[in-house]
């Protein structure tokens, strides 16, 4: 059995791209870890777990705004001139991007309300709820990376040509 075959091999273009998910990815665990300790680690550290929350929020949402402007302003008008068959996921994602975006709003809302309202007994509910909202952005950027990943990096690899991917590469790290 060969290791190194045609198939397992990556080109520069699909490594740099799950570079970026990896941060992505990397971002989304320690949201998740944070949400965990703002849900049970008890009432003396919510403000210390609510600080971190933005934190984490605002680090994911930097970095997952820049790999979907990257995607939606360098990557798919790319890939749909050459590849027109994908169109569907192309929506698919621009549509996920959206969810992404409002979700990410939402969430900010919840944890400046939490921050407004203080340590009172009704922020129960509302640490449930950043927890269950924070809980399901984190999951739907997972699944959407899987996607990304399985997908359409694959057929990147797969079904451009090599002077295509090196035109892509050259415009994505100029992003």
């Amino acid at each position: 059995m060969r290791l190194n075959s045609k198939k397992d091999k990556k080109s520069k273009l699909r490594l740099l791209l799950e570079k970026d998910d990896e941060r992505i990815l990397a971002d989304t665990e320690d949201l998740k870890e944070v949400l965990n300790k703002l849900r049970f680690e008890g009432r003396q550290h919510h403000k210390k777990n609510i600080t971190r929350a933005f934190s984490a929020l605002t680090i994911l949402k930097q970095r997952l705004f820049t790999h979907m402007e990257e995607e939606e302003d360098e990557l798919f008008p790319f890939l749909w001139k050459r590849l027109p068959r994908l169109e569907p996921v192309r929506h698919l994602f621009l549509s996920e991007h959206l969810e992404f975006r409002n979700k990410i709003k939402g969430l900010f809302k919840l944890l400046r309300q939490f921050k407004i309202n203080g340590d009172v007994v009704v922020n129960g509910a509302l640490i449930h709820e950043i927890y269950c909202q924070g809980m399901y952005l984190a999951c739907f950027v997972i699944s959407h990376i899987q996607v990304e990943n399985n997908k359409l990096y694959e057929a990147i690899d797969n079904e451009l040509k090599a002077d295509e991917k090196q035109k892509l590469l050259n415009l994505l790290v100029q992003f």
